[in-house]
Order: C-alpha cells, then structure tokens, then sequence
C-alpha cells in the first residue's frame, strides 16, 4: 500500500492547509479518511474476512452513489437484498464495521480541524479564521480604519505601550479613588 504519509513538498502542504479554496483545503482531509479507509478495510479482511469486507464495500458503494445520483428505488432495494441475506452475527459486524468507520472520520475531521488551525497560526499573512478571536480583532482594526477612527501604528512595541496604558489606567483609578475617599495613595 502507498504511503499517505510521507510528503515531498511541504510548502505544498502549507499552502492546502491555510487556503481558503474549499477544493484544496479539504484535500488533505479526504487523503487522511481514504488512508483510514484502505488500513480499516485491510483490518476487516485479515480479522473477519473477505466476504464480510466485500459486503461493506459493496454496501458503502451503494449507498455513495445513491447519495449522489438520487436513483433511490433500485439501489436501496440492492442494498436491503445485502442486509437481508445477513445473519445476526454478520449484521452486527457489518454495524461494527461502519461504526469505527465514521470514528475513524470523525477523529480524522478533529485532526484536520487542529492541523488548519496550526498551520493558520504559523504565517502571519494568511487570513484568520472567521469567527475566531483573532479574526474578529483584526476585522474590527481593517473597519476602524476604514472608518478613520484609527489613524496610525504606534512606533513603540506593544508591550511598551501596553505597559503604558496599564500604568495611565492605574493612575486614573487612582486619582478616582483619592478625590472619591478623600484619601490618597500617601495619606
């Protein structure tokens, strides 16, 4: 079996990851669940055997194509001809079989999910995902702009105006504090 796994072009990869083309970015997805798919089917063959795995692959292909072609009459019929012919025992290792099938999805969804995420936090330039904290500031900055509410980047690092903010701030609270008690920080 050729390996999913191994990649010659990791920028390649980067760029499947962080681009917002939903053909692309969903390609490394599909590769991971057919990859899971192939090593799920080689397990069922060498645990319960050939038959039941030709049984789940006829199956899932039946029901792949009913899906896309809306012809429901004739393939659901073929696919109940395959479930009825079952005993209690094959049923439930079919059922088995389609459960850790659509685990082995969902995992495969979850690690998709967190590699974009990742891959997203690695380049600077790509886009932030929408909905995301991240996002939502720096749409909020581009309509500030926009609006002319924001006018210039301040030449000092971030942490030294923040620092200065949080010490204006704790000031202000101060001289609040000192007119509202009568009080000040040296009484």
């Amino acid at each position: 079996m050729a390996s999913q796994w191994n990649v010659d072009d990791q920028i390649a990869r980067l760029a499947e990851l962080t681009s917002h083309d939903s053909d692309l970015k969903e390609a490394p997805l599909r590769r991971d669940v057919r990859s899971l798919g192939r090593l799920l089917g080689e397990v069922l063959k060498e645990q319960v055997g050939i038959e039941l795995y030709a049984a789940v692959e006829e199956l899932r292909r039946l029901l792949i194509e009913q899906r896309e072609t809306s012809s429901t009459t004739s393939l659901i019929e073929r696919a109940e001809k395959i479930v009825s012919q079952m005993d209690v025992e094959q049923a439930h290792q079919m059922t088995k079989a389609f459960a850790i099938y659509f685990e082995l999805t969902n995992l495969a969804e979850t690690n998709h999910r967190k590699r974009r995420r990742r891959a997203g936090r690695s380049s600077p330039e790509t886009l932030a995902q929408p909905g995301s904290f991240l996002g939502t500031l720096r749409r909020m900055r581009a309509a500030m702009k926009a609006e002319g509410i924001l006018f210039a980047q301040s030449k000092f690092p971030v942490s030294l105006s923040l620092l200065t903010a949080v010490l204006l701030l704790v000031l202000g609270v101060l001289a609040i504090a000192s007119m509202a008690f009568d009080a000040g920080p040296l009484d």
